[in-house]
């Protein structure tokens, strides 16, 4: 299989996902036909199950289609493991502190038995040198840690490390820069949320991600600022100040979230119509992750405008 013909693939159905005119009937519709009405739109060919269920399974059905058209299911695979890092951090605190833990994220790469072995019980037989690599360096870091914050952040560190270092093995430019845009703007919300939460500088710096384009004695000296709103120049041709100077204005942090999924779909956007690259598939991906967080808006909140919803 080739990128043209997935993503001629992806162009046949790209127009199922629900548009404004589709989720301006879905935010008028009772609670009660809800998901008969995401069943009526073509959202979906099942409303059985609660809510989550239905989105879980739209999102695991967009899995198993990219797995079977991707030409380089490697790359594929990297931006589905992100998926992971729930599951992953789950384990880890469950190891660390006896915890029992019934949920697992489905739409990841790795099965629960998969992570169980190799987490819970050490097994890391047959795991590529890179996976190996991967999960001893977490083992390594975490050794002494207690603190499920800073067990966190390691495994983010770790995970980051491992897709940037795939891409350093095996180049792909697209990719490259949707991982440093995540990076970044993780970075961004963390340094809101210490900023929030009243921790020093030294709380705030041990949960930054390396490897963004904003390097990490930027987020520091931004830490130390009461207005960090002008701290990032020209990154991102200046969106990430601007999107701070919004959030200046309002203090929502939700808001900017948004405005970062946003700004991450029109980074990945310049890219929807490359015939011959991973390009419009990313794209098409982050369009199906909007589309479900917008039906989780439009049901959580009552009369919600629709300006108020993603745009893709």
């Amino acid at each position: 299989m080739n990128y043209p013909f997935a993503n001629g693939r992806i162009a046949a159905i790209d127009n199922h996902i629900l548009d404004r005119t589709k989720l301006a009937k879905l935010a008028k519709t009772p609670k009660k036909d809800f998901q008969a009405t995401l069943v009526e739109l073509g959202y979906t060919d099942s409303s059985s199950g609660t809510l989550e269920d239905v989105i879980n399974r739209e999102i695991n059905n967009t899995k198993a289609l990219l797995d079977e058209i991707s030409p380089q299911k490697e790359f594929t695979d990297l931006f589905f493991l992100e998926n992971d890092a729930i599951n992953i951090k789950a384990l880890y605190k469950m190891k660390i502190y006896g915890l029992d833990n019934d949920t697992f994220k489905s739409s990841g790469i790795f099965s629960r038995k998969f992570l169980e072995d190799v987490i819970l019980h050490g097994y890391m037989e047959g795991l590529s040198k890179e996976l190996k690599k991967f999960f001893e360096s977490i083992n390594a870091k975490i050794i002494d840690t207690t603190n499920p914050r800073l067990i966190s952040a390691i495994i983010d560190n770790c995970l980051f490390g491992y897709l940037l270092g795939m891409l350093r093995k095996k180049p792909n430019p697209i990719l490259k820069t949707y991982f440093q845009a995540k990076i970044d703007m993780t970075n961004v919300l963390t340094l809101i949320r210490g900023k929030k939460l009243n921790w020093n500088q030294d709380q705030i710096s041990e949960m930054f991600i390396n490897g963004g384009i904003i390097n990490i004695s930027q987020l520091t000296k931004a830490s130390l600022k009461t207005d960090f709103s002008n701290s990032f120049g020209e990154v991102y041709n200046g969106k990430v100040n601007s999107g701070l100077k919004k959030y200046k204005e309002t203090s929502r942090i939700d808001q900017l979230e948004m405005y970062f999924d946003e700004l991450l779909l029109e980074l990945m956007k310049v890219h929807e119509y490359d015939a011959y690259s991973i390009g419009p598939i990313i794209y098409y991906f982050l369009k199906k992750q909007a589309e479900a967080k917008n039906i989780r808006l439009i049901y959580a909140n009552d009369g919600l405008e629709l300006n108020n919803l993603l745009q893709y």
